[in-house]
């Protein structure tokens, strides 16, 4: 053998291939007592064909192809076609989508893809639509026993459920006493069906009335989180009135004890609710259904910062506005506005906006005839004037006095009278020791203007200054402080310049426009500006862009025989139209905001 080269190469690779052959056996055999399966590997590891060779990872995918298998499974792989081969030709053969619950769908891996399986997540099986889907199976095999394999394993898609059908199998699952069944039925039914306005009317109605009479269907709906899921699929029916009420009265039915209703404002029920208030403002049904709500949630002290927040007290003092002849929802709102506004574990009482003032008292000039309106109104001007800043601005509203003793001497009802006699009692107390403060502050004041070479003038109009937001509320005192600006202002025109600012100015005309029925701010005002503007161009153009000539104009107009209200406010206008290059421009400024020219003097 050795002599002859030719045998000598064959010699060698026939060695060579038994020993390669030899090794690949070992191989196999440790592999296999490790607990190797050639079905475990993927086509990214290796494979061994029936003769022990190893596949690539381009064999592994055509061979797994071939077979009707997934080709991304890193286990076993997936089944997902049915590949049936011609008798007489191999090259022809037919290839079949599996439809196998939990592992194929349409030729897709439901184990690789799985946010494609329709039935993903369930925590539980629907078992009313199961047996009702089988019983049509059954009934449709009977009729013809021909059925593909795509027919017998396809689930009829729940779109076709017609809405009597629904109705009946609720019916059946609510009967049976599974709250938790029937609940998860009714959201997944509204998940699904969310187009349809008839099938979703009838699923949210029935979890309201199955919430308000059972315990054990909100806790259901609690524990679940299946409001989340109703707030998402509602969010298409946004503009539907009647949906949103229904919505909101389910919210109502959830939120009767004090951990469900923490549950639900973490879960965004309270911001669903003013979202709601944004868009149907206008619709009383919808507004009744909201402020019910917002009434149960309001004395919560998680839920009163996120109704601050999202604007909440606006939109509610708006609802009352629109709706003014409506009881309830006077009742609601004025319930809301008190428990907002009072901190029983801090024992504080906010300030009382403007708007809620005004929604408040409105609320009682609307219903002075209605024992339930005024009861509930004469409790939210109590609450609220535990702080005093709130008496004052509740007693300054014009006519609640005479109401308030009108009240007391005609209502029937004594619970009433009482509440508002003891009104008119903290009001009288308030007014006396106002009375007293006012004097305080002018004897203040008059010291202030006193010749005192030992205080600088910039430090007297600073006093002086500082008086606006603390005494804001008395018309008496900020008269004088206008008055006194304007005397200090004259005999220190340098001090003037470094004091008196952008903020100070805006105080001015703020509260000139608060309170235009009293000519003594008008006049005495119209004063201080015009000398503050005199020799500040930077000033005028301020005024300007505050609406300067509107408050003027506005002034004048309601005190047009007011001598003094006229003079000064022609003396402001004045100075203001130096601002404008001509009089035409001026004039035709002047035009936006007297149309009337009931002014054609200034």
């Amino acid at each position: 053998w050795f002599e002859n080269p030719h045998h000598c190469y064959l010699s060698h690779c026939w060695f060579v291939y038994h020993l390669v052959t030899v090794f690949q056996i070992f191989d196999y055999i440790i592999m296999s007592f490790n607990g190797f399966k050639k079905t475990n590997q993927s086509y990214f590891e290796l494979y061994i064909n029936s003769d022990g060779g190893i596949m690539s990872s381009e064999q592994i995918r055509e061979e797994r192809l071939r077979k009707g298998l997934c080709v991304e499974c890193q286990g076993v792989p997936t089944k997902l076609y049915d590949i049936k081969r011609a008798r007489f030709n191999p090259l022809s053969f037919k290839k079949t989508k599996l439809n196998v619950a939990g592992e194929s769908l349409d030729g897709n891996c439901l184990k690789c893809h799985p946010h494609l399986d329709p039935y993903h997540g369930r925590t539980k099986i629907r078992r009313g639509l199961r047996k009702q889907r089988k019983q049509r199976k059954q009934k449709s095999k009977e009729q013809s026993n021909i059925k593909t394999t795509e027919e017998e394993t396809k689930e009829p898609e729940l779109e076709i459920i017609s809405l009597e059908k629904i109705r009946s199998v609720v019916e059946d699952l609510s009967n049976a006493g599974d709250s938790d069944n029937t609940t998860n039925t009714l959201v997944q039914i509204i998940k699904e069906h969310s187009e349809n306005i008839e099938i979703f009317e009838f699923c949210i109605h029935k979890i309201q009335d199955l919430c308000k009479g059972s315990e054990d269907y909100r806790n259901s709906m609690l524990s679940t989180g299946a409001l989340n899921d109703i707030l998402q699929a509602t969010k298409t029916h946004f503009k539907n009135a009647v949906i949103q009420e229904l919505v909101c009265n389910t919210i109502r039915s959830l939120c009767n004890t004090p951990e469900s209703r923490i549950i639900l404002s973490r879960s965004g029920a309270l911001a669903y609710i003013i979202n709601v208030f944004v868009e149907h403002i206008d619709n009383e049904d919808v507004v009744s259904a909201g402020l019910c709500c917002l009434r149960k949630f309001s004395p919560n002290s998680e839920a009163r910062e996120p109704i601050s927040v999202l604007s909440g007290i606006d939109y509610v003092c708006k609802a009352m506005k629109l709706h003014s002849n409506v009881t309830n929802i006077q009742q609601d709102g004025c319930a809301i506005l008190t428990n907002c506004a009072i901190d029983v574990e801090k024992q504080q009482v906010t300030l009382a906006s403007d708007v809620e003032v005004e929604a408040i008292t409105n609320a009682m000039f609307n219903h002075q005839n209605n024992p339930s309106v005024v009861s509930q109104v004469c409790f939210s001007i109590t609450s609220f004037n535990h702080e005093e800043r709130n008496v004052r601005r509740i007693r300054q509203v014009d006519g609640i006095l005479e109401l308030l003793v009108k009240i007391t001497q005609y209502c029937e009802d004594s619970r009433v009278k009482e509440d508002a006699i003891g009104i008119l009692d903290i009001f009288e107390t308030s007014e006396s020791n106002d009375y007293y403060l006012e004097n305080q502050v002018l004897d203040s004041i008059s010291q202030i203007l006193v010749e005192d070479y030992r205080t600088m003038p910039d430090e007297k109009m600073r006093q002086v200054i500082g008086l606006m937001d603390d005494y804001e509320w008395s018309s008496k005192v900020f008269v004088a402080i206008l008055q006194s600006l304007n005397k200090l202002c004259q005999q220190y025109p340098i001090q003037k310049e470094i004091v008196i600012r952008d903020q100070v100015v805006k105080n001015i005309i703020t509260r000139m426009k608060k309170c235009a029925d009293f000519a003594p701010i008008q006049s005495n005002g119209f004063e201080l500006l015009g000398e503050i503007m005199k020799d500040d161009d930077s000033l005028r153009s301020m005024v300007l862009d505050m609406d300067g000539c509107e408050a003027v104009t506005t002034a004048m107009t309601k005190h047009i025989r007011n001598k003094a209200v006229q003079k000064a406010g022609r003396g402001v206008l004045n100075i203001l139209s130096k601002e404008f290059p001509s009089e035409e421009e001026f004039e035709c400024y002047m035009r936006t905001w007297n149309p009337e020219q009931k002014i054609a003097a200034a």
